[in-house]
């Protein structure tokens, strides 16, 4: 085995070694996967899936920089909140721009930003406009239809007598389907809808649409059906940002977006019902919202203990849950912006139709029970020169409350500094919240963080940050207050357009409990856990195809003990795109022994599908892309997977195990643009 991974490395590096002719910038296609991969490693697929439509509507409806408007600007992705104040008063003073090239003109931009940029942005002149001429219609369509399975039988939909008698055997097939529509007319209305059948359901069990109307006048957004309510920092309510903490200064210094429609096939985490947003003139503006819908929660008697979350009705038992709970949610933001301040106070209301009483675990002490409640926040932002102060206090029904303080530093056009300082009360509950920290919910936490993004020097990209923290309570498994840190070091370096290299370090301390059968005398319950990774990406773009070697290394230790664990998962990729051909090709192969850790990787898939995939022990896996684009209006995309393992005779655990040492997926997607 260690022969295999020697001559692998070695492969990538030979490969890595050869010059290549120059070429251009790479495809937009290429350009979004690289950011892909960078800003969503360690979301959920809920929200990997959500973000993946938003971005897919700019792609298919790039923003006319010499048209766009402060609501539309805000939709940009991968910018913080300087960098978009920065581009919105370049373009006031430069409209009409010439090209897209004209953004290097922006004080603190370089290549790497116009990059992240340029699949979403277009520059219109006049002449384009009437080049389009008459038949350039105001509705624009787009129909994707996505199906995806798997080749051997789970244990799930086997015909087994025990199985049904526990309510748990499969009542549906084993295809996955699902039908995602969107239509655009002018630049004012938009609507879609979609539905969805998981793997293993019966039938179609998911419909969900919405219909949007925005840039009125003083009526800024109004939407109506399913979608998704952004304010503050996440303390309320989720903050739609997204990238984690390598992406510190969108996430900590944005603020939240407001309303936006409900584009995908996720099932949970969205309102139902309406809201809009209105501009009041002088500097302030409204948003209202109201949403009554049926949820999924795990009850007992006549009370639920917790929200439902995977959107998954397979089983009997599973069914049980589904929609069996009411929830209301309403509230609301009143906001004041000038060009150096911005203010907001946001509201949120809920009420179940039946009472939330988790169970009776000690780390669960101060969760919210009962069936109504809600949140308060005054959430701000001033600007100084070239410092940034923002933050939002919060505080729940009960008074408990919650803050986040972040200020950032523009020491240079091309050196950010940023520092914020969160305390999340441990009493403070607040169930629909997201903010940026460790936990999943904006309380029991404290801590300090620490970034800077350095691109002084020519071809390169430094990014670190340092975060310190603890949980003055219990937590899931860790039954003592405890603490931990994480810091992150990441280079790039860019010798033209055509060669990319990438080196990423990581590590994390935090807190492990012992299972009780390890818990003798004199040995610490607690203990300190430490896991690295690094990475070491080479990416090479010529004209018609690219190359992709990747290394991932992990390291995990209990620091009391003398051994420790560590895994590799080493890949290449190749794409062929050829110039004016209507076929794109990708084929990955993976290596990986990960030593008995669970490490996740990134894998090239679908439209919509989660591109990073777990995998444990020992084996290789192959990806294989094949995209057909014969006219412009639509695109037939088929995906073979197939994982072999070389340490055990099953795959999988529970209902989802497969007898044997393989598994193969297959999956395609057809989308259709009008």
């Amino acid at each position: 085995m260690k022969k295999r991974w020697i001559l692998w490395l070695a492969g990538a590096l030979v490969l890595g070694s050869v010059h290549l002719p120059a070429q251009e910038a790479g495809s937009v296609s290429q350009e979004l996967e690289r950011l892909w991969e960078e800003w969503l490693e360690g979301h959920s697929e809920e929200e990997m899936e959500s973000l993946y439509e938003d971005l897919a509507d700019l792609l298919e409806h790039p923003i006319d920089l010499n048209q766009a408007g402060e609501q539309e600007l805000a939709r940009l992705p991968f910018l913080d909140e300087r960098q978009k104040a920065a581009l919105a008063g370049f373009l006031d003073r430069h409209r009409p721009l010439a090209g897209v090239s004209d953004l290097l003109l922006i004080e603190g931009w370089d290549e790497w930003t116009v990059r992240a940029l340029r699949p979403f942005i277009v520059v219109e002149t006049s002449r384009d406009n009437d080049r389009k001429g008459p038949g350039y219609g105001p509705f624009r369509q787009r129909l994707r239809i996505k199906t995806d399975g798997s080749l051997q039988r789970k244990k799930g939909y086997l015909d087994s007598d025990s199985l049904r008698r526990l309510s748990k055997a499969y009542l549906g097939s084993p295809l996955a389907a699902s039908l995602v529509w969107q239509g655009q007319y002018s630049r004012h209305w938009q609507g879609g809808l979609a539905t969805e059948k998981d793997a293993g359901e019966k039938g179609i069990d998911y419909l969900s649409g919405y219909l949007q109307y925005k840039e009125g006048g003083r009526l800024k957004n109004l939407v109506l059906g399913d979608y998704h309510v952004s304010m503050g920092r996440g303390l309320v309510c989720h903050a739609g940002t997204f990238g984690g903490k390598a992406a510190a200064a969108a996430a900590l210094m944005g603020q939240g977006s407001g309303l936006r429609p409900h584009r995908s096939t996720a099932e949970t985490g969205c309102l139902r019902g309406g809201g809009l947003q209105l501009d009041l003139g002088r500097h302030w503006s409204l948003m209202a919202f109201y949403s009554r819908q049926r949820i999924d929660t795990r009850k007992q008697d006549s009370l639920f203990t917790s929200l439902k979350k995977d959107g998954l009705h397979r089983t009997l038992n599973e069914q049980t849950c589904r929609a069996n709970t009411g929830l209301i949610q309403s509230g609301g933001q009143l906001g004041y912006r000038q060009s150096w301040a911005q203010w907001s106070v946001n509201a949120l209301y809920y009420l179940f139709d039946t009472t939330w009483q988790p169970d009776s675990q000690p780390y669960r002490r101060y969760q919210f029970r009962g069936r109504q409640g809600g949140n308060l926040s005054l959430d701000g932002r001033l600007r100084y020169r070239q410092l940034l102060l923002g933050g939002e206090l919060a505080c729940d029904a009960r008074g408990s409350l919650s803050g986040l303080a972040s200020l950032s530093w523009q020491a240079h056009p091309l050196l950010h500094c940023l520092l914020s300082y969160r305390h999340y009360g441990t009493g403070y509950q607040a169930p629909f919240a997201a903010a940026f920290g460790e936990n999943s919910s904006a309380a029991n936490e404290e801590g300090m963080f620490a970034w800077i993004d350095c691109r002084l020097l020519k071809n390169w990209a430094l990014t670190a940050y340092l975060d310190c923290y603890r949980f003055p309570w219990l937590k899931y498994q860790v039954n003592a207050p405890s603490k931990g840190s994480e810091l992150m070091v990441e280079g790039r370096y860019a010798a033209d357009r055509r060669t990319e290299c990438l080196l990423r370090f990581k590590e994390k301390i935090g807190p492990r409990q012992l299972p009780a059968d390890e818990c003798l005398p004199g040995v610490a319950p607690l203990q300190a856990r430490r896991r690295r990774q690094a990475r070491l990406q080479l990416s090479l773009t010529n004209e018609g195809w690219r190359y992709r070697a990747t290394a991932d290394i992990h390291w995990q230790k209990i620091l009391q003990e003398a051994a420790g664990r560590q895994g590799c998962v080493v890949s290449q990729e190749l794409r062929l795109n050829p110039d004016r051909q209507p076929w794109v090709l990708s084929l990955q192969h993976s290596l990986f022994d990960t030593g008995g850790l669970s490490l996740s990787s990134y894998q090239p898939d679908l439209a919509g599908g989660l591109p990073f995939a777990s995998v444990s022990g020992q084996g290789q896996r192959t990806v294989l892309l094949l995209g057909l684009r014969p006219s412009p209006c639509w695109q037939v995309d088929l995906r073979l997977r197939h994982t072999r393992y070389s340490d055990r005779s099953s795959v999988g655990s529970g209902l989802e195990s497969i007898d044997g040492c393989r598994q193969t997926q297959m999956g395609a997607v057809f989308v259709l643009k009008l």
